[in-house]
This record gives C-alpha cells, sequence and structure tokens, in this order.
C-alpha cells in the first residue's frame, strides 16, 4: 500500500528511463574536428575569396552546431534523473498525506529538484554570457566590419557563436521568470499561504493573454497592409 502512487508514476519513470537511453549515444559520442581541407575540394577557379571564406565559416557553424546540440542531449539526461527524483519525492509526500506512508516532508523540500534545475539554467546561462564577453569584449561596429573585410573566418566564427551565446543570456532568464514564480507561489500555498490558486496560475494567464494580444496585432497589420 505504501508504493501506491509510486505505481500510478510508473509511465512517467518509464518515459523519463526511455529519453536518457535514447538520448545517450549521442552524449558519448566524439565530435570530429572541422575538416577544413574538404573545402578545397569544392573551390572554383571562379570563387572569390569571400566565397571561400563562406565555405569555412559554414563548416566552423556545423561544428559549433554539434557541440550546442551534444550540450543540450546531455543536460536533458540531468533533467530527466531531477525528474525521475521529483516524481518519487512527490510520490513519497501524497503517499503520506493519504495516510499510506509514515514520512512527511515540507513541500519546499519536495521541489528541491526544481530549484537545481532553476540553479542549473542560471548557472548555465551566466556561464555562457562570462564566454561570450569574454570574445565581446571592446567590440564595436568597426571592428565588426574590419573582422568581415578580413576574411578571417576563424574570428568570424568565434564572433557569431558568442553573440548566439550573448542572446540566449536574456531569453533564459526571460523564460525563467514565469514558472520560478509558479513554483515558488505553489510552495506558499500548499505550506503556509492560504491564497487562491488564480495567483499562483497568473503568470500562465498573463502569457496567454499576452500571446492573444500578439497574435491579435500581427493579423491586423496583415489586414492593414492588404
Amino acid at each position: 500500500q505504501n508504493t501506491g502512487w509510486f505505481v500510478l508514476f510508473i509511465p512517467w519513470f518509464l518515459y523519463e528511463i526511455v529519453t536518457i537511453m535514447s538520448n545517450t549515444p549521442k552524449c558519448m559520442k566524439k565530435i570530429p574536428k572541422p575538416d577544413h581541407d574538404s573545402v578545397q575540394d569544392e573551390v572554383d577557379d571562379g570563387m572569390s575569396p569571400e566565397d571561400v571564406c563562406g565555405l569555412h565559416f559554414e563548416i566552423e557553424s556545423k561544428h559549433f552546431e554539434a557541440h550546442q546540440e551534444q550540450f543540450h542531449d546531455r543536460k536533458s539526461i540531468f533533467i530527466c534523473i531531477l525528474r525521475i527524483i521529483l516524481g518519487c519525492l512527490i510520490a513519497i509526500q501524497l503517499n503520506s498525506s493519504s495516510g499510506s506512508g509514515s514520512y512527511s516532508m515540507n513541500w519546499g523540500v519536495v521541489f528541491t529538484p526544481i530549484w537545481f534545475y532553476f540553479a542549473l539554467e542560471i548557472s548555465i546561462a551566466f556561464y555562457f554570457k562570462y564566454k561570450a564577453g569574454i570574445v565581446l569584449n571592446g567590440m564595436d561596429e568597426e571592428s565588426m566590419l574590419t573582422i568581415n573585410l578580413s576574411n578571417d573566418y576563424i574570428t568570424m566564427s568565434e564572433v557569431t557563436q558568442a553573440q548566439q551565446l550573448d542572446g540566449g543570456f536574456a531569453i533564459t532568464l526571460a523564460f525563467l521568470v514565469a514558472p520560478l514564480f509558479v513554483a515558488i507561489m505553489l510552495v506558499c500555498r500548499l505550506e503556509i499561504a492560504n491564497y487562491a490558486v488564480f495567483w499562483v496560475l497568473l503568470p500562465i494567464f498573463v502569457v496567454v493573454v499576452w500571446v492573444y494580444f500578439v497574435v491579435w496585432y500581427a493579423w491586423l497589420m496583415l489586414i492593414l497592409r492588404n
């Protein structure tokens, strides 16, 4: 009887295990270094230095994307493990609440994997921001123009990758605000407060309304242009 909620969560746990098993081979795969020698086979006599530089730049970009995909696969495995732990903690807590278990915890403790997830995402965002800052420090429009005109594909790739990492910093933090607010409000609602569930779900309502107005505005602009 103590395993009641664990049995109910079996499909959840199986899904996480399957995800881990499917991502593990991709995480273990070694990514080869960029093969710039292959560019020589694609170079024609009529190609300009800018076109040749573009081919090298494309190889560097694909190599960067491969590393980013592998990084996200590895992160997804860690997140799956956190979700399994979260499911176990929730099952223990619900078993205790239903009288079939003897160990009760604070809901803030039950949500420990969620706090780890937010800490992980924020740490990664700041780490990428720091890496991007090393490359972009002191960069201005004149410096960017000089790099583009020099056909230095290595520097161009480093700057482009740094810009992508730097741009993802604000997006990551912005997408964490709403779920973090919901998690904190939910724990307070379950433990110490007695406010309406509406306030817990407030960010969801705000996002839905915002999306509605964005879609409505885009539709209106499309009609006016036609």
